[in-house]
Order: C-alpha cells, then structure tokens, then sequence
C-alpha cells in the first residue's frame, strides 16, 4: 500500500540540488557586465573568461604552510599569479607583481608517526577574495565566462565599419589559400624530383 503523500519521503540527489542551486542563482544582466569589463584589468577579465584562476602547481609554489587552524589542520595559501595586482617597481618603468586579488586556501591532514611526517592529504580547498573589485558588485548577481568573453569582444569591434571587417576576412582567406596552393604545387613538385631521381637510378644501373 503507498503511504499518505505527507508520509512519502521526497529525496533530492547531488545534481539535483545542484541543478536548483543553478536555477535560483540571480545572474548579471549584460550591462553589469559591460560596465565591469571597462574598468577590470586585463588580469581580472583573463580569470572571469577563462572561468577559473591560474593557481600555481604545488611542485612549483611548495609545501609552505600559513597558519594552524583549532582543527589542528594546516592552512596552505596560494595565490592566483594571473588576476594579481600589478604594480610600479623600484625603477618606476617595470611594472611588479603586488598583491594577489584571490587566494586558494588549502586545508591540509599532516600525518605523522613518531614526529616523522608520513603523508599529507588535502582535506578541503575554498578560494578567498582579498580584493573585492574581483568580484561584481554586491546584489548584482554572478556574471558568466560567456558574459565576459562577449563583452571584451563588443568593446573591441564597437564602432569599426562591418563592410571593412568583411574585407579584411576575405583578403586573409585568400591569402591562406594561395599559400597553400603554392605549399602544395612545391611538394607536387619535390615529390616529382624524387621520382625522377628514382628512374635515373633504376635506368643508369
């Protein structure tokens, strides 16, 4: 016999909650975004196309360790090299990398025996915003890598003649054309020098 609907257990699977979490989530209109995209550095705008940020390797960056937290675990930080800051060096001509926008930070399970360390697992991993302008302004929802792409590529081609892009494409593919109808008469022509080569040998023997 089914049980009364108030008695039925609803289940929920991960993807599903993930799925609702997508559906709720309130997304940035394309005139937030065009209004970020002017004003963010090149770095900023590489991490939000790209969707996600260039951390280094932990071969490369090292097992350096922050903080211990009261769990007992410890608290690795690592930069995002790409969405850094980037500042006027001591010459005041080359620009320095200053300080991170975003850092990963790391929780890590030291196992020890004997005060012999003997393996270390990642326990959980969340990203730290250290700079707000990294991210849209608050109540204006989450903007996707789309959005951005979309919009750097607006500002770029806003304004040019469509007649003269149009143009410019088809010199290019014209050009890429004939270079590889020269690149392909060259090997007909290299390939035919060997056969001769061949017959001259096979002839004079």
């Amino acid at each position: 016999m089914a049980k009364p609907p108030a008695l039925q257990a609803v289940g929920k699977s991960i993807q599903g909650e993930q799925q609702v979490e997508i559906q709720d989530t309130l997304w940035a209109a394309d005139a937030e975004v065009d209004e970020f995209v002017l004003h963010a550095d090149d770095g900023v705008i590489a991490c939000r196309e790209r969707g996600r940020h260039q951390f280094a390797p932990t071969r490369m960056s090292g097992m350096t360790f922050h903080s211990i937290n009261r769990e007992g675990f410890y608290v690795r930080r690592v930069p995002c090299d790409s969405c850094r800051r980037m500042e006027v060096g001591p010459d005041g001509d080359t620009l320095v990398p200053g300080l991170p926008r975003v850092i990963r930070v790391e929780i890590w399970d030291v196992k020890h025996k004997r005060d012999k360390i003997v393996r270390c697992d990642l326990v959980r991993t969340y990203s730290e915003y250290v700079d707000p302008s990294y991210l849209n302004k608050p109540g204006h929802g989450r903007m996707k890598p789309r959005q951005i792409r979309a919009s750097v590529g607006s500002q770029q081609l806003v304004g040019q003649s469509l007649t003269a892009l149009r143009k410019q494409i088809l010199k290019e593919e014209e050009q890429r054309a004939k270079e590889m109808r020269e690149r392909w008469l060259a090997a007909q022509d290299e390939a035919a020098k060997r056969e001769v080569a061949q017959l001259s040998v096979v002839t004079s023997a």
